[in-house]
């Protein structure tokens, strides 16, 4: 067994899990290198599939349990994607989920589907360039950062129609 102690914790603890429409594709791995996570997402993008980095924390309190304290995900389909980040969730309030629209002001323009739902088109990418930006940003800043924020909106809060 691992004992953790405050000068053996590190600030957060990267885990990706990702799948997608190949077999025995699903995987696990704590402490991901760069160029596994951005094949997995080029899969995911190919193929259709997942790809979720969480950072997680330590808390001394638990025992030096493993929480998850934030996370960013990708659901890809057909050659699009929704990414959708999670900066947890604090006791009393409601989980303020964010997601990825495009840039600017853009006018609303329809719906896109989606797997079983419909989606406002502006939150639906294509770009896969958009994705690996912003996993390298979550994957360097071991989590959250002000750039990520910056191009998501919370699922409270979402552009007029």
């Amino acid at each position: 067994m691992v004992s953790f102690t405050a000068e053996t914790m590190k600030p957060n603890t990267l885990r990706m899990s990702a799948s997608d429409e190949t077999p025995r594709s699903r995987i696990s791995v704590a402490e991901p290198v760069w160029s596994d996570v951005e094949m997995r997402i080029e899969r995911a993008f190919q193929y259709g599939g997942k790809v979720k980095l969480e950072a997680l924390e330590q808390d001394p309190e638990q025992g030096y349990a493993l929480f998850v304290k934030e996370s960013i995900d990708m659901e890809a389909l057909h050659g699009g994607f929704r990414i959708i980040v999670n900066p947890g969730k604090k006791l009393g309030q409601k989980t303020n989920l964010r997601e990825w629209w495009e840039p600017e002001d853009r006018p609303f323009r329809g719906t896109d589907r989606f797997g079983d739902d419909e989606w406002d088109s502006r939150t639906v990418c294509t770009d896969i360039s958009v994705a690996k930006q912003m996993f390298m940003e979550f994957f360097d800043g071991r989590g959250i950062t002000e750039a990520i924020t910056n191009q998501t909106l919370s699922v409270w809060d979402r552009k007029p129609r």
